[in-house]
């Protein structure tokens, strides 16, 4: 239910103001007041010369911070929108002017059932940065420790609530009087972003996000997280590490400071690949704001990020065909990239591999005529989703999540080097991945990697093996009875046997870090062959 039906007309008003009644015409019952567009004054005298997609990001700045949070979740959804409506909300920005101390100070008091003055040191009046969600000051810890507290914005949980009953209920009514707009599915799509936003008013969530990316990142000297200090971690109010850094985008201080810009530009794509690739959990809002450069060594910079409240976790499967797809489309291979949509259920079944492979050939082989250095695989993954548009495609919301944070990467790369080439980078680390994913290398760190649950369900392998041959002799016509279960101590022998030789195993696995790779691997080899060798040839006797 609405509880605010004034909000309809005040966003009536946005509407007519920002002359963006003309996206309701494509409606059958609309369709024939199409000519009171053209009545509107300010149309002529203020919006004739704007794009469609720049008086949408105007009318949702216009309408406040949720709506702005709400533009930029669109922006990621290059599935539906066209190319210039998402260039247009990816402009949309969180900054927005900061609430009161006072108002942030009772919210903080209230989370820790403790004084302001108990909780800190110091701590400023004025807000460090303002969004649409929430706002950071920064403060002292009694120990000395500077932190960030991030506080949300007071009853912004409930004007989300309000505002997406409202958007809720414009998608259902599209939904109902449009067959056109089924592709769209408004329905779908609302209580996505409305998980997303819910989840950006839970700061306990975001702090979870921040820990996870920090425990996957300590083994990469190149990018830092910083600590949260969990003990002052509520849903509304959270207290981190403050980050010193430079900011990304302070290229003048950063030069001054003797920090390669090119080095910086492959240290932050680098950055980026290894979420995606290593860690398959990366940082989906990497704007410029987010990210800053300790600058202790200049020769080796760190990316310093904060903002934790949007994350992406890809399957096993997306990311291994996400990665063939890079490579494919880097090759211009436009046939293997149909069939790996058609392999990872992107597309239905029932779709040409010819005319996909076609479609996707006809709108990504312009962008090949530019130079090498211009071309943007954030762009090639943006037509392949056009492309597919008209083929019903099923790309999992984290995927897009990746193409817009990697468009981000890849215009602050090249802020950073204008003549920063894209290409000849990402290509070696994609094939480089792909090569540790298959092959001998892979198979071996699968088998370590599985090690522990081998030695745990060791005891259990001639049991299985039992009831294995039982029901095989229970399917075939022949009286033969099961020697292994008539003889128990062979059994105990066999399990006592089975058990050595894989603490035998897992013995050498932990030592393989000091072995060198043929050696370890050999060793690996000579123990599977045994235990195999043992479980299928021997009759049980030690």
């Amino acid at each position: 239910m609405l509880k605010h039906p004034f909000q309809i007309l005040r966003l009536i008003l946005i509407i007519i103001r920002y002359s963006l009644d003309d996206l309701f015409y494509f409606l059958p019952y609309m369709r024939a007041f199409r000519v009171l567009h053209f009545f509107n004054p300010l149309y002529w005298l203020c919006n004739r010369k704007l794009s469609k997609g720049k008086r949408l990001r105007l009318s949702l700045e216009t309408a406040g911070p949720v709506f702005i949070k709400f533009g930029q979740i669109l922006s990621t959804r290059s599935d539906l929108l066209s190319e210039d409506i998402i260039a247009e909300l990816a402009k949309l920005r969180d900054q927005v002017p900061a609430f009161s101390f006072s108002k942030a100070k009772k919210i903080i008091e209230g989370e820790f059932k403790q004084p302001l003055e108990t909780l800190f040191k110091e701590f400023c009046h004025q807000a460090l940065a303002s969004a649409s969600v929430a706002q950071v000051h920064s403060a002292v810890l009694n120990d000395g420790q500077n932190v960030a507290v991030k506080v949300l914005r007071p009853n912004i949980k409930s004007q989300i609530t309000s505002n997406l009953s409202l958007l809720s209920l414009g998608a259902t009514f599209i939904e109902k009087f449009s067959k056109n707009a089924a592709q769209l599915k408004a329905p779908a799509m609302m209580a996505e972003i409305r998980q997303t936003l819910l989840n950006e008013v839970d700061l306990t969530k975001e702090a979870a996000h921040a820990e996870k990316l920090k425990q996957f990142s300590h083994h990469d000297a190149s990018v830092y997280v910083p600590k949260i200090y969990w003990q002052l971690v509520s849903k509304k109010a959270l207290v981190m590490e403050k980050i010193v850094g430079i900011p990304i985008t302070d290229t003048a201080k950063l030069q001054d400071y003797g920090v390669d810009l090119t080095q910086l530009a492959t240290i932050t794509l680098e950055v980026f690949y290894g979420q995606i690739f290593r860690d398959r959990y990366f940082h989906a809002d990497l704007h410029p704001g987010n990210i800053f450069i300790n600058v202790t060594q200049p020769r080796k910079p760190v990316i310093e990020l904060v903002d934790f409240g949007i994350v992406g976790e890809l399957s096993e499967a997306d990311q291994r065909y996400l990665a063939k797809n890079i490579v494919a489309l880097i090759d211009r291979d436009y046939i293997r990239v149909a069939e790996l949509h058609k392999q990872s259920g992107w597309i239905p079944e029932s779709v040409s591999t010819q005319a996909f492979a076609h479609a996707i050939q006809k709108v990504i082989e312009p962008i090949f005529d530019k130079p090498l250095n211009e071309i943007s695989l954030g762009q090639l993954l943006l037509r392949l989703i056009e492309a597919a548009k008209q083929f019903h495609i099923n790309i999992q919301p984290q995927l897009l999540l990746m193409q817009k944070t990697l468009l981000n990467i890849e215009g602050l790369c090249r802020k950073l080097d204008p003549n920063f080439n894209l290409w000849v980078t990402t290509k070696p680390i994609i094939e480089k991945w792909l090569k540790q994913q298959v092959g001998p290398r892979a198979f071996f760190k699968k088998v370590k990697d599985n090690l522990p649950q081998l030695i745990e369900n060791a005891p259990n392998i001639p049991d299985a093996l039992c009831q294995l041959l039982n029901t095989a002799k229970a399917n075939q016509p022949t009286d033969a009875p099961c020697k292994l279960c008539q003889h128990q101590h062979r059994t105990k022998k066999t399990r006592r046997a089975v058990i050595v030789l894989v603490l035998a195993l897992s013995l050498m696995q932990a030592n393989f870090g000091a072995l060198p790779l043929w050696l370890g691997n050999s060793l690996l080899i000579t123990a599977i062959v045994v235990i195999t060798f043992f479980l299928f040839f021997s009759r049980g006797d030690l």
